[in-house]
């Protein structure tokens, strides 16, 4: 006997959870049946043994998994095995029998003929309604289901005599008393197919990880359903009666293994993927369930031979007939297995793994289990007759396995809602159209086509509209709307490239919201979601460092291939706009190298002409445009200047405009100028400031000498102007060239300050060297008088 208990549930920290300040998730035992997948190549390794641990004398010795598959197969089979012996065993008729308004005819070519008979050594018996009702569930009383035993016993034993014919309308037509195994019908392998592919998927869970409490009530599922179909299988599909003794066995195999089902699963659910319930009570619970669905169905074994209330027998004949059998019991417990699904949606909050398989798994057992129960039970329990039969009722339980595929293997566990609302539309719609068109049968008295034909155009006036509403509402994805996204992804593209990661970044916070966004593997291409969802791999599409993002939506799902898809768009996206840029700036760049080369040829070429033939002041302008064209051309052409020339051209210019006025300048100042350039709009800014600050020496202070300095401190330029005037009064503002030099200084990222020393003014400007040559060579260049 398995232990139940705490040691199965080691306290540790579920796979997809963390402890997150931002947004806490449920902690509690481990999620065992997502191992699965890590361990589910285990059974294909017969030498790879699982030592299981005692717990308190329960010793599970050591277990092979390829040897659990291998028994759990093995019963499955065997239980199919028979099944298929004893159905071929039961006698045929070849010839499909109906129900008609109290009657019972025989469809033969398209025709309904009656009345029909049973007949044997000139013994006739006719055909009832009550011989060729497949489910002995929907007798109401005692008397009556004994009286089908009775019935089923008599011609059971006439089909399987010599001579035995059934007489349709007066024809013969003899009586196989073994239909074969190729006689079974489609609708037998139907029902018994899926108890030998439920049994393996559970056989491949269990051999995954023996020791987890979770597999193993899987397993046992797995163990029950075999038992649940084969007899089903087998009265179901009879052709005309099998022995009544033995319809009495199969029925209670089948009992007693349908609630023992329905049990294990409610429980499995109370201790997966969470403990929501001490597994001790969940032990307890489940065995009391087990002892009262035994008793009721012993009820069936007795309820032939022994009439209610005589003794202790009768008593549990009546205990069966008042507690209305296996059907209540597994609607009942059905519907606790619902209360402790949705409390397992709430405390799987926090982690979206377990919620993702558990949406999976959940969303099978509900459609699967639920929809036998609505199209099956319900109908017996309220006293209609069902709609189809078991031969379509019980492979809905197979969905459960399909589920338990999908979610304990976690196969696209990133899809699960996505999924799991189309699933159930399709459902949704399959059920209202048996309701409406059954509604419209039994309610009003049509026939089956124009109620069928009447069925689908309500569900597709009525429906349809609702689903697309409902899948608006439900699976509307929050993030950005096309226009935002586009615009995003622009300023991505249009972002300087310092900033441009750091806009990425952005862009993809925005979309997905995730709870961490940390550098990611630098082998990454394109994006790639890992970690079953929780997280997702990125790379820059400008180059720079790929991004891990994890636990999307503030950690309330997980990516999809949705995800992935918008991500590959707008990385495609981002590339295409940064081509489309630089093939901009490649037409802009021509274009400003041909100004740049009509300047030089034309203009630059005429103010030299000029300047050989001009004399006093005109010499002087022509030289100061020739070299602002100089400067406007290095400009144009995007080339950088090196810092030497720079300063060797507005020392020139300012030399010339002090002389003009006999006022002295020392610049004495020595710089490794060689190892510096300057870009363009660096050397335009700093050429443009030193001549303001001329400028307004010039106009305002009234001084005889001006003093500029020249260095370099680490990545940085530095120019001091000083003059020997009268200084700027300290409660007079800012003039509009001192905000101008400001203004072009900081354009460039670098500073402007003013000091007032005891006689004149000071001005320090300061700007990055963000430029350097390849092979710097120190060139000392001495800039003075």
């Amino acid at each position: 006997m398995w232990r139940w208990g705490p040691r199965h549930f080691p306290r540790e920290t579920p796979r997809g959870c963390r402890r997150l300040a931002s947004y806490p998730c449920s902690w509690g035992a481990p999620d065992p049946i997502h191992a699965t997948l890590r361990r589910s190549d285990r059974y294909l390794q017969p030498s790879i043994n699982i030592s299981m641990r005692q717990t308190g004398g329960a010793d599970f010795g050591v277990l092979v998994p390829v040897n659990i598959v291998r028994s759990m197969l093995l019963l499955g089979i065997a239980v199919a095995v028979a099944a298929i012996w004893i159905g071929a065993l039961q006698p045929a008729t070849g010839v499909v029998l109906v129900a008609r308004e109290g009657s019972v005819v025989a469809l033969i070519d398209g025709k309904a003929l009656g009345p029909v008979a049973l007949e044997q050594g000139g013994r006739s018996i006719p055909i009832l309604p009550i011989d060729i009702e497949k489910d002995s569930d929907t007798f109401a009383t005692h008397a009556t289901l004994n009286h089908f035993y009775q019935r089923q016993t008599m011609l059971s034993a006439m089909s399987r005599a010599p001579g035995a014919n059934l007489v349709v309308a007066g024809k013969k037509h003899p009586v196989q008393a073994r239909r074969g195994i190729l006689g079974n019908p489609f609708g037998f392998w139907l029902i018994l197919i899926p108890g030998v592919l439920g049994i393996a998927v559970t056989a491949v869970v269990l051999a995954a990880d023996p020791k987890n409490l979770a597999n193993r009530l899987v397993a046992l599922t797995g163990l029950m359903f075999p038992f649940v179909v084969a007899g089903s299988a087998i009265a179901i599909t009879r052709d005309l009666a099998i022995d009544g003794e033995l319809y009495r066995w199969l029925m209670f195999m089948h009992e007693i293994s349908a609630v023992l089902f329905a049990l294990i699963m409610a429980a499995l659910f109370c201790v997966y993927p969470r403990e929501i319930i001490p597994a001790k009570t969940v032990a307890i619970v489940t065995g009391l369930g087990v002892l009262f669905a035994l008793t009721i169905a012993i009820g069936r074994v007795f309820e032939w031979v022994v009439p209610g209330g005589h003794g202790m027998a009768g008593t549990l004949v009546s205990l069966r007939e008042i507690s209305g059998g296996s059907q209540i019991e597994v609607t009942a417990v059905f519907v606790a297995l619902c209360a402790a699904l949705a409390r397992q949606f709430q405390v799987t909050r926090g982690d979206p793994v377990a919620r993702a398989a558990l949406t999976w798994f959940g969303l099978s057992v509900v459609v699967g289990a639920g929809g036998f129960i609505i199209l099956l039970t319900l109908p017996n329990l309220v006293g209609m007759r069902s709609v189809v039969d078991g031969s379509v009722g019980f492979p809905l339980l197979l969905l459960i396995y399909a589920g338990l595929t999908f979610g304990l293997l976690r196969y696209r566990l990133f899809e699960a809602k996505t999924w799991s609302f189309r699933v159930l539309y399709a459902v949704s719609a399959t059920a209202a159209l048996w309701l409406i068109d059954a509604a419209l049968i039994y309610g009003f008295g049509l026939d089956q086509g124009p109620a069928l034909g009447l069925s689908l155009i309500l569900i597709g006036l009525v429906y349809q509209p609702v689903r697309a509403k409902l899948s608006t509402l439900f699976m509307r994805r929050t993030g950005l709307r096309k226009n935002e996204m586009f615009a995003a992804v622009m300023k991505v593209a249009f972002a300087a490239p310092a900033a441009r990661s750091e806009q990425w970044r952005a862009l993809l916070h925005r979309l997905f919201e995730p709870l961490e966004i940390t550098p990611g593997d630098p082998a990454t291409v394109g994006a790639t979601i890992g970690e079953d969802g929780v997280a997702l791999l990125v790379a820059d599409p400008a180059g720079g460092t790929a991004l891990r993002l994890a636990y999307p939506g503030q950690g309330s799902r997980l990516f999809t291939p949705d995800d992935r898809h918008i991500v590959q768009e707008i990385s495609v996206l981002c590339r295409q706009a940064a081509d489309a840029l630089q093939s901009y700036e490649r037409g802009a760049a021509d274009e400003r190298r041909r100004m740049a080369q009509d300047l030089h040829d034309d203009i630059g070429a005429r103010l030299l002409s000029g300047i050989l033939v001009a004399q006093g002041p005109v010499k002087s302008l022509l030289q100061d445009a020739l070299r602002d064209i100089r400067t406007l051309v290095t400009g144009l052409i995007g080339e950088t200047a090196p810092l030497s020339r720079v300063m060797a051209d507005i020392r020139v210019e300012t030399a010339s405009r002090l002389e003009a006025v006999g006022m002295e300048l020392d610049w004495p100042i020595t710089v490794e100028a060689g190892a510096h350039s300057m870009p363009y709009h660096h050397s335009k800014a700093i050429t443009s400031a030193i001549r303001e600050a001329v400028s307004n020496t010039l106009r305002h202070a009234q001084a005889r000498q001006m003093t500029i300095r020249i260095s370099i401190e680490g990545d940085a330029g530095v120019v001091e102007i000083a003059d020997d005037g009268r200084g700027i009064a300290p409660d007079k503002d800012r003039g509009n060239g001192l905000n101008g030099i400001a203004s072009r200084l900081d354009g460039i990222g670098g500073s402007f300050r003013i000091d007032r020393p005891d006689v004149g003014t000071r001005l320090t400007l300061r700007w990055p060297l963000v430029a350097r040559r390849q092979t710097p060579q120190t060139e000392m260049v001495s800039y003075g008088r």
